[in-house]
C-alpha cells in the first residue's frame, strides 16, 4: 500500500495532489493553483474516483492560504469535480478577505460561494492517512504585533501516511513561523516530519532557522518559478544546509536518479512523492 503526493508545477503558486492508492475515495487536493491554461485537475482528475454525476470525486480540497496563487483554479476545479469536502481557514471572513485584495475575481466569488455551501464536516470521515492542521488567529497576531495579512494567517498543514510525514506550511513568514514554532503540539509535529515544502514558495521572508531545530528533513522542496526576485536567490542553498544526510535519490523525466537535498518545481517540474506504509518514500518526475 502507497501514498502518492504530486507536487504541481504551477510556478509562483501551489497545487498538490494526494492520492490514496488503496482507497482513491480519500483522495485529497491541497491548494489549486493554477499556471496559464495548465490546471492540476486536468491531470489529477483522471486518478479519482467517479461521482454519480458521471464527474471525478475529490473527497477534501484543502486551502491553505488566501492569495490568488493557491486557489486560482478553484472556478475551473468547482465545475470540473465533485468536492465533497473543503477544509480553509477559519481565521478570515469573506468581508475581509475582498477587504484585502485590490479587486473582484472569479476565484474570489467561488471561494464566496464554497464558503456557504461547505459548512459542517463530512460524517464518517477516516482516511487512511492522518491530517493534522494549524493556523493563528487575529488576537495572536495583533498581541505580537504582527500585521494582519493573509501569509501570517496561513492553515499548516501535516499528512503523515505509515511513517511518513510531510509538512505543508503554506505561506507562512518568519514572524508568524515565531508564534507557530511556540505550540508545543505544533513542534510534534515537525519532529516527526521527513519532507518539508518550503513555506511562501522559498523566498527568504518565509524562512526560519528555528524550525530546524524540530525539523529534520530528508528532502525539502520549493514551489516556485524562475527566479526573478532577489528574495529567492541563495534560498536552494540555505535549506539543503537543512537537510539529514545526503538528501534523497531522485529520477529526472530523462537520466538516471542522483541524490538531491531540495527539489524545485521550476528546475524539476511536477514532482511525484511515493510513500509507503513502511520505509522511504521514493522521488521522481510526474509525467
Amino acid at each position: 500500500m502507497t501514498c502518492h503526493f504530486i507536487i504541481y508545477n504551477v510556478k509562483l503558486g501551489q497545487c498538490i495532489g494526494i492520492l490514496p492508492h488503496d482507497n482513491r475515495d480519500f483522495a485529497m487536493m491541497v491548494d489549486c493553483g493554477h499556471d496559464d491554461d495548465f490546471h492540476p485537475i486536468d491531470d489529477f482528475g483522471q486518478y479519482l474516483p467517479e461521482a454519480s454525476n458521471k464527474k471525478p470525486s475529490l473527497r477534501t480540497l484543502v486551502l491553505t492560504n488566501y492569495d490568488h496563487d493557491h486557489f486560482s483554479g478553484l472556478p475551473n476545479l468547482y465545475d470540473s469535480v465533485e468536492i465533497k469536502g473543503i477544509l480553509r481557514p477559519k481565521n478570515l471572513s469573506m468581508k475581509e478577505i475582498r477587504g484585502l485584495k485590490s479587486q473582484s475575481t472569479k476565484a474570489l466569488d467561488t471561494l464566496e460561494e464554497i464558503s456557504k455551501t461547505y459548512t459542517t464536516p463530512i460524517d464518517n470521515y477516516t482516511p487512511p492517512f492522518i491530517r493534522k492542521v494549524f493556523s493563528l488567529t487575529q488576537e495572536e497576531l495583533k498581541n505580537a504585533g504582527i500585521p494582519i495579512a493573509t501569509n501570517h494567517l496561513s492553515q499548516m498543514v501535516f499528512v503523515k501516511y505509515g511513517e511518513n510525514t510531510i509538512c505543508i506550511p503554506g505561506d507562512i513568514e518568519n514572524r508568524s513561523w515565531e508564534l507557530m514554532l511556540a505550540k508545543t503540539d505544533l513542534q510534534a509535529w515537525l519532529r516527526q516530519t521527513n519532507i518539508l515544502i518550503a513555506s511562501h514558495h522559498g523566498r527568504e521572508n518565509g524562512y526560519h532557522e528555528d524550525i530546524f531545530d524540530y525539523c529534520k528533513p530528508c528532502c525539502i522542496i520549493l514551489s516556485d518559478k524562475s527566479i526573478v526576485h532577489e528574495t529567492q536567490k541563495n534560498m536552494t542553498a540555505m535549506y539543503s544546509s537543512h537537510v539529514i544526510g545526503n538528501g534523497v535519490f531522485y529520477t529526472p523525466a530523462t537520466g538516471n536518479a542522483a541524490l538531491r537535498k531540495t527539489l524545485t518545481t521550476r528546475n524539476d517540474g511536477h514532482i511525484l512523492i511515493t510513500i509507503p506504509l513502511t520505509g522511504s518514500p521514493s522521488f521522481k518526475a510526474h509525467t
